[in-house]
């Protein structure tokens, strides 16, 4: 599969940030590439991830992105990206 979404021009999809009171808020676009936890290659991103940040020293990243990578992994849902 190619990643035929990135074209290096506007963003696909609108950046929201959650204020405080629950509403959100439009922001700029910023540089982020966004994991879906159905996505099925999601987890072993998740896992490198992890381990990447246990080797630099910050263990408490590495346990909460493999719990996510976890979550990710019992996902019903789970499929190829579209």
């Amino acid at each position: 599969m190619r990643l035929d979404r990135y074209t290096g021009e506007e963003p696909k999809f609108r950046v929201q940030r959650r204020q405080p009171d629950g509403t959100y808020k439009e922001v700029p676009a910023f540089d982020y590439f966004v994991l879906a936890l159905k996505d099925r290659l999601t987890p072993a991103a998740l896992s490198a991830y992890a381990e990447r940040a246990r080797t630099f020293g910050d263990d408490e990243l590495s346990q909460d992105i493999v719990r996510l990578a976890e979550e990710a992994r019992q996902r019903a849902d789970a499929k190829m990206p579209d």
